[in-house]
């Protein structure tokens, strides 16, 4: 099942953004049942990205495969992609397949990136595919428009987020881990792909950059080149740079960030501070809350930053959790997710505290 919601473009730039836009589906909600999204080993939540028409871009796993569909601006199925707006089977050749993150190019084209594995999960791939405008393969990249990476000794890799370079390299970030190890452990991975899908094998070794234990899934690149990377491990949060070659930048001075990537609880902000969403239990209600912090550079908890607690459930015994995070130009912070059948949108100042002139004390929840 997909759902979409939006709220009024007039009332969020105005700062008062309480209601549904009425032009959005059907009253500013859209719920396509005939797509579910499969059950895979993958993280399973769909990723959406905006084009600059308006037209909006979801990436999920349907019925075990890679599945990408377009919606127009006004909430219903782009049919000028793919058939009826779904492009379905984009990986070929695996039992099993699921999209984690999408990135769209400055021509339109669409990059898909995840995970393949075979039925007998013997075989494990990163995978990634680009989409022409209408959604068919692009067959310029990689072998008639996918590409399928193991490099051993990998086992169990998984890619969470793409960060496209101005030059048109691809950036991944994820986690891998050593076959013949159980349980292999999971250590942070960056791989590099070339504008026609190669590894680039001047980063890293072959393409690929091994950091330590963890998991990334947030990205950001700075106008000089330099990559920073969020290591989610058992420390709250870690940020690594990287030189343009993936060698670690043992200087880690400030600078300037270009374009970030991220999927789901955090994001980078231009001045290299790290925003995150986190589970908290047993929030003020007995309940799972979220709770939104941010960071230093170098991986310390921002004083300066209230770090709320967010509860879209609003009664004893529920369960939020987040799926979207982003920065509007301003600096206020946008917090997304679910909690019972329930979208929820929180908006946050630039010192953490909640926007009161957002929604109601600075939140939206809407029931689906």
């Amino acid at each position: 099942m997909i759902c979409c919601a939006a709220l009024g473009a007039h009332a969020a730039k105005a700062g008062t953004a309480r209601t549904l836009d009425p032009t959005f589906g059907s009253g500013g909600k859209e719920v396509v049942l005939q797509y579910q999204f499969g059950s895979v080993p993958f993280p399973n939540n769909a990723t959406v990205k905006l084009q600059p028409d308006g037209r909006i871009v979801v990436a999920g796993p349907i019925f075990d495969t890679f599945g990408v569909v377009r919606f127009l601006p006004t909430g219903q199925l782009d049919s000028s992609f793919g058939v009826g707006g779904v492009m379905q089977n984009i990986i070929s050749n695996q039992d099993i397949s699921a999209p984690q993150d999408l990135a769209i190019q400055p021509d339109g084209k669409i990059v898909v990136v995840g995970g393949a594995e075979s039925g007998d999960a013997r075989q494990n791939f990163v995978a990634l595919a680009r989409l022409n405008l209408d959604g068919s393969l692009d067959t310029t990249f990689g072998t008639g428009g996918s590409v399928l990476t193991s490099p051993p000794p990998m086992f169990g890799a998984a890619v969470y987020v793409v960060l496209l370079q101005p030059d048109g390299k691809i950036v991944l970030g994820g986690t891998f881990g050593k076959e013949g190890e159980r349980p292999p452990p999971s250590m942070a991975m960056v791989q590099r792909y070339n504008a026609d899908g190669s590894l680039d094998a001047s980063f890293g070794s072959g393409g690929i950059v091994l950091l330590q234990d963890g998991v990334i899934r947030a990205l950001a690149l700075q106008t000089d080149g330099k990559i920073l990377v969020n290591i989610e491990s058992l420390q709250p949060v870690l940020i690594e740079r990287l030189l343009p070659d993936g060698t670690i930048d043992p200087s880690h001075t400030a600078g300037t960030i270009a374009t970030t990537a991220h999927t789901g609880h955090g994001t980078l902000q231009p001045d290299g501070r790290f925003v995150l969403t986190n589970s908290v239990q047993d929030g003020p209600n007995g309940d799972t809350d979220l709770q939104t912090m941010r960071f230093t550079s170098d991986g310390a908890v921002d004083p300066s930053f209230a770090s709320p607690v967010i509860d879209f459930g609003g009664s004893r015994g529920t369960v939020s959790t987040a799926n979207a995070i982003a920065l509007q130009a301003d600096g206020k912070v946008l917090v997304g997710g679910v909690s019972f059948g329930a979208f929820g949108l929180e908006r946050l100042n630039t010192d953490g505290t909640p926007d009161p002139g957002f929604g109601k004390s600075g939140g939206v929840t809407t029931a689906f």
